[in-house]
């Protein structure tokens, strides 16, 4: 058993679970130091170790630093916020980039490949209801509220698989996705096992806007990039595709109430 250390990321505030290892326990107890600094500071009592605190907050930062990578400045995430609520409204889709940080991907693409069906060569395939796939559902609802400006209810979360050959044609979400977040989780190599590590080539999903000035968009997506859309009202679609590839797909319905 693994002790877990849950992180909320800066930006999007996704809470999110790591697992640590044997070695992250000098870590760990970093981390609880600097706790225990912070609490005796606020009880108004002497902080009788400051250099200890200080350490604590390097370390800290730097475990942090590896399990999420840099992450942005909250100004500059608020700035990429109010671009993609712009573009929104313009278009009714939004590319948002680094979703999810490039370690977390890499264990959610294998997750979600042991989970896959490859009885059949890889074709098409998805999976509904997958635990972590629901709590990314509801830890994005927030962002996906502040992007719409709607109070927003979780829908079902679908893990997709795409064989070789294989994509979507257009179409609109059902009645429940009215707001949709898909988000890349990389390539997979030929044998549809293997993940493509350090994989810089993107993926594409295409959408049609509701801007007649510009109509169409293609988001090249990499790993833990995601595009938001009015799912519902915007017809997208991904062309086959000439490897494997795994994609996460949230969805949000409107609740009555204006934000």
């Amino acid at each position: 058993h693994h002790p877990i250390l849950w992180v909320r990321l800066q930006g999007p505030g996704v809470l999110l679970p790591y697992a640590l290892e044997e070695g992250d326990l000098y870590h760990r107890c970093a981390l609880r130091l600097l706790r225990e600094a912070g609490e005796e500071r606020k009880a108004g009592k002497e902080d009788t170790g400051p250099r200890t605190g200080e350490l604590s907050l390097s370390t800290a930062s730097r475990i942090l630093r590896g399990v999420v990578g840099e992450q942005l400045r909250p100004q500059e995430w608020e700035t990429r916020v109010r671009e993609g609520k712009e573009d929104l409204d313009r278009l009714g889709v939004c590319l948002l980039r680094s979703v999810l940080p490039p370690r977390l991907v890499l264990s959610l693409a294998e997750y979600c490949r042991d989970r896959a069906n490859r009885s059949d060569g890889w074709k098409f395939r998805y999976r509904w209801h997958e635990p972590f796939a629901r709590h990314l559902n509801n830890q994005f609802k927030p962002l996906a509220e502040r992007l719409c400006g709607r109070k927003l209810k979780c829908s079902h979360p679908i893990i997709l698989f795409y064989g070789v050959g294989t994509g979507i044609m257009p179409h609109v979400d059902e009645d429940q996705f009215e707001v949709s977040l898909s988000i890349s989780l990389g390539r997979l190599k030929e044998n549809g096992k293997d993940l493509v590590e350090g994989d810089q080539k993107p993926t594409s999903l295409h959408s049609i806007t509701w801007n007649l000035l510009q109509p169409l968009i293609r988001a090249d997506m990499h790993p833990g990039d995601g595009i938001i859309f009015y799912g519902k009202h915007i017809p997208h679609y991904r062309n086959p595709v000439t490897t494997p590839i795994i994609s996460l797909a949230l969805g949000w319905h409107y609740e009555t109430t204006l934000l």
